[in-house]
Parts: structure tokens; sequence; C-alpha cells
């Protein structure tokens, strides 16, 4: 059993939603993304989801793209995901899972991709512009690198879920709004409707994600999903010139309050 797969089990069996943080690799610096990991660890994240830094993210809203923006500024090179990663594995066995975008993975080579995510450590991958028609490979070198290939649904997917969530493992990434992401003091809609749809083809655990940045907005989702997933606000605390530990230290209380909001 994956990580991933052995997270959501032992959370279900405590009646406990996840809490799926996202980081963008590099942000401020490598060396302080991973001290972030530990410490959000510490806090209460169960899960963590590291972007690789692309120069075109269509899917992310503007503090990712700043954060992406930064981390290319410093120097980003791929390979340095896979340093990251081994260094997080030092002291943590938090699962890992790799957003990145199929440009990257391609030009990297897919076979060595997914054989770097496997010595290293990863556990799972989103690929947002991964087209159905071209998964079959990556699936194929997943499969064999024992890496869970995490599929994207969204609120107009409809009758496509059940061909997006086929083949895929982890957990499924729900998003919650139409739109790219970044942080909403709230979301309005009634996303019941949409979370059914989605257990109605496949018993992957659903991960509500896309504008959450609080405990408030969070509790609403934790009666209709296995878990949330927070990223711009963590984010935009990467982009403040600060120093390391009062960054740790606010990130932290982010962690801390939606992790309590959902298992409340």
């Amino acid at each position: 059993m994956s990580r991933i797969s052995n997270l959501f089990k032992n959370l279900k069996e405590k009646n406990e939603k996840a809490l799926i943080g996202y980081l963008t690799f590099g942000c401020p610096s490598e060396e302080a993304t991973v001290d972030l990991v530990h410490n959000m660890e510490k806090n209460g994240l169960d899960l963590i989801e590291l972007g690789i830094p692309y120069s075109n993210p269509v899917a992310d809203g503007e503090v990712i793209r700043q954060a992406a923006e930064k981390a290319l500024a410093n120097g980003f090179k791929v390979r340095k995901i896979f340093e990251g990663i081994e260094d997080i594995r030092k002291k943590s066995e938090i699962p890992i899972v790799l957003l990145t975008y199929f440009n990257t993975v391609f030009n990297f080579g897919v076979d060595r991709f997914f054989e770097k995510m496997r010595e290293t450590g990863a556990d799972g991958i989103l690929i947002p512009d991964l087209p159905l028609e071209e998964r079959d490979e990556i699936a194929e070198e997943a499969k064999k690198n024992g890496i869970d290939i995490i599929p994207l649904v969204s609120r107009v997917s409809h009758d496509r879920i059940k061909n997006i969530v086929k083949d895929a493992s982890g957990f499924v990434y729900c998003v919650s709004i139409l739109g790219v992401t970044g942080m909403r003091d709230d979301i309005d809609d009634d996303l019941t409707d949409y979370m059914k749809e989605v257990s109605d083809v496949t018993d992957l655990p659903r991960a509500i994600g896309f504008g959450i940045s609080n405990g408030e907005t969070a509790k609403k989702f934790k009666d209709i999903s296995e878990g949330v997933i927070v990223g711009s606000a963590f984010v935009k605390e990467t982009l403040k010139d600060i120093d390391i530990e009062d960054m740790k230290r606010e990130i932290s209380i982010k962690v801390k309050e939606i992790k309590n909001a959902i298992n409340s």
C-alpha cells in the first residue's frame, strides 16, 4: 500500500480528514522549502504537494505564478526537486505529490522522471495539462515505479469523471471553483452533488482544492470529502520578505487553524 493510500486509510479509521498543503519548490529557496515541509508536518499537515516551477503555469493564479517566477530566478532546475525530496526523506515519511506540467516531464524524459521519483521517495504526481489521450505512457511508467497518478476533476467534468479517474490511484483532486488557483474568502456554492458524482464512479478519497484559504471555508467541506487542499494561502507567506523563522510561524498558524477546523 502506498504512503498516500495508507494515510487516508489511517485517517478514516480515526474519523479524521486530511489536510493537504502545497508549496512551490524553491520559493523562497530550496533549503527553505524543505524546512517548511518539516515544520508544516509537525503542526498537522498530512500530505505535501510540491509544485515544480514552470514558466507558463496555466492552472495557477497570481500568487503561485509569482512563486514560480521567484524560484526560476533563483536558478531552479528540475533535478533540484529530486534533491529536495531526498532531503525531506532524511527526516520524514510524509506523502509527497509532485504537481507539474507535462512539458517538464517530457523534456526530462518520462521514464527517467518516474525512476527519479521512485528512487528519491516521491509518492504521486498530478499533471493538470495531461490529455486523457496521452495518459497511457504516463500510467505505464507510474505503475512500473509505484507512483500514484492523481486525477483532477472539475465541476463541469460530469460524464467525463469516469474516464478521468480510470486507472488513477491515491486520491481525486476535486476542483471547487471554475478558474485558476487562488485564495477566496469564501466558496458559496454547494458542492454536495458534485462530490456525489465523483463517489459514484470511484472509491478513491476525494480532496477539495482551489480557493480554500482559511478554517471557516475548509470546515464547509469536511462532511462531503476526505480532505482539503490549501495552496495559495501557504505560498503567499513564502513570497514575503521575512525571516524563515517568522515564515514558519505564520504558516504553522494557518496549518493548525485549518487542521482543527476540518477535524472539530
